[in-house]
Parts: structure tokens; sequence; C-alpha cells
């Protein structure tokens, strides 16, 4: 077997169970299941660290216990909007400094600049292309 193919399926294995490939942490905040599913194994795949909030409290509470490099957010979460857990992540002095890529559904006029108002540093619009997200990420985490 192709020792590089071998490699390829083991990395996230790797990852996962965290044996030293990792070095920084995104918290993805996404109520679908599958699109969960996808931010993680893209995360993986990259080397990130990837924990998981599916509404805004969860998202609140592990931004302050986990300190993110770096945030994916949803726009559309259940009981609180995506806008609202970012002007409450950047509102605290211990949280404002993690950049916030807003990851949604709302492409109409407009809705960029109001994501990018709520304080969220990038704006990616769904279907996302994982270039796109990745190079997103990577502008923000150093």
């Amino acid at each position: 077997m192709d020792p590089r193919i071998e490699f390829e399926r083991t990395v996230p294995r790797l990852i996962y169970e965290g044996e030293g490939l990792m070095s920084k942490t995104v918290l993805v905040v996404e109520d679908d299941d599958l699109n969960m599913t996808v931010f993680r194994e893209v995360l993986l795949a990259h080397g990130y660290i990837c924990i998981e909030a599916t509404d805004g409290a969860a998202a609140i509470r592990l931004a302050e216990e986990r300190h993110p490099d770096l945030i994916l957010m949803d726009m559309q979460l259940p009981g609180v909007s995506g806008m609202d857990v970012t002007r409450t992540i950047k509102a605290s002095e211990d949280l404002r400094d993690i950049p916030v890529i807003a990851v949604t559904a709302f492409a109409a006029y407009g809705d960029e600049e109001r994501v990018r108002a709520s304080g969220c540093e990038d704006y990616l619009s769904k279907p996302v292309s994982i270039r796109h997200l990745i190079e997103a990420i990577e502008r923000h985490i150093e």
C-alpha cells in the first residue's frame, strides 16, 4: 500500500485522539448535523482541534471555557441568533479578540453588512467551498 494514502487515512484518527498533530482550536457553532460533520472532518483533516456547539448558550460557555483560536458561527441558530451570540462574545473583555467567521445562508442584499456589524471578522455564505473555508480560517489564525 502507498504509505501516503495510509497516512492520509490515519490523520483524522490521530488528530482526534490528540497525539500531538494539532495546534489551533476552532469552535464550530452549527445546529445542522450534516454541516457540523463536514466542518469537523475538514478541520480535523487540516490539523485543527474542533470543538462543537449547537446553540448560542453552549457556544458562549465553550468560548469561555476553552478560549478557541477562532469561531465558525452559523447565523441561524435555535433560540438566539448567531449575530447575538457574536455580539455577546465581542462584548466580553476575555473573548473579544477571538476572530469570528460567519458561515450563513443569509445571502440577500445587506446581509453581509449586518453580519459584519455584529462583530464577525469574515463572512462565508452557504454552501461553503472547502477551499474558501480553509483560506478564511488561515487568514485569521496566526
